[in-house]
């Protein structure tokens, strides 16, 4: 598997292009290298900013455009900043988050993202387990530390990410039927008459949104990374993921 590279290239750049934080980003690295200024850096692309980019260019053997492309990414990626941070890295950490910040919003999967949100809902529990718990009462008045049950906090979860149909909760033998077959790309719905639980696998690790501990943690709605079998389960996902 690749290793996911620190400071990714997001998209080509020109005087008025759209702004970005990737912009904010390449300026503090242009700025670390000793090419412009260390002042407050908005995101856009402007016409100081391109002539730091020709002249990078003429220095690097690159064709010196003013245009931000893979070629001047991959150099200033490169290159050393000058002092007072000598022997670094022209793009700091700071501005790898900036460019992290933009790449993700332009290039990641709407899937992937959905997941994401729905695992942050998730990590939000921290109920104790009811057998019962928020069956009953409506998804949108139910509160992230009230006492659920398996069904009930899995249906909260996906209400409130926009994937299940409110507005009450259904059991575990009603999420045998949830979404579509089989596992998901992301996020895996693992029901039968019993117990119902979320399994997410995503690019940065595996988790399980999981009212029972099975070595992680207490009883009650929680994501956890301890592993559990699935062989009895009906496997469904969300459409798309």
């Amino acid at each position: 598997m690749a290793t996911k590279p620190s400071y990714p290239f997001v998209r080509p750049l020109i005087p008025g292009v759209e702004k970005g934080t990737d912009v904010q980003g390449i300026k503090r690295a242009f700025s670390r290298i000793g090419l412009i200024p260390w002042v407050k850096f908005d995101n856009i692309y402007n016409k100081k900013l391109e002539a730091a980019v020709t002249k990078f260019q003429w220095s690097h053997d690159i064709e010196g455009t003013g245009k931000y492309g893979e070629a001047t990414h991959k150099a200033l990626v490169a290159a050393k900043a000058v002092a007072p941070h000598s022997g670094e890295t022209s793009f700091d950490a700071y501005a790898g988050e900036l460019l992290w910040n933009e790449y993700t919003k332009r290039h990641e999967d709407p899937a992937l993202a959905k997941a994401r949100e729905l695992l942050t809902i998730c990590k939000k529990f921290t109920g104790s387990y009811l057998y019962g718990g928020g069956h009953g009462v409506p998804l949108a008045k139910i509160e992230y530390d009230d006492e659920l049950d398996c069904s009930a906090s899995s249906c909260k979860g996906l209400y409130d990410v926009d994937l299940y149909d409110g507005p009450y909760a259904t059991n575990s033998t009603g999420l045998e039927s949830y979404g579509d077959a089989g596992r998901g790309r992301y996020v895996t719905i693992h029901a039968n008459w019993e117990h119902v639980w979320i399994e997410f696998t995503l690019p940065d690790g595996w988790y399980r949104f999981d009212t029972s501990p099975h070595g992680c943690g207490p009883r009650g709605p929680r994501v956890r990374t301890c592993h559990r079998f699935s062989d009895s389960f009906i496997s469904r996902h969300p459409k798309g993921m």
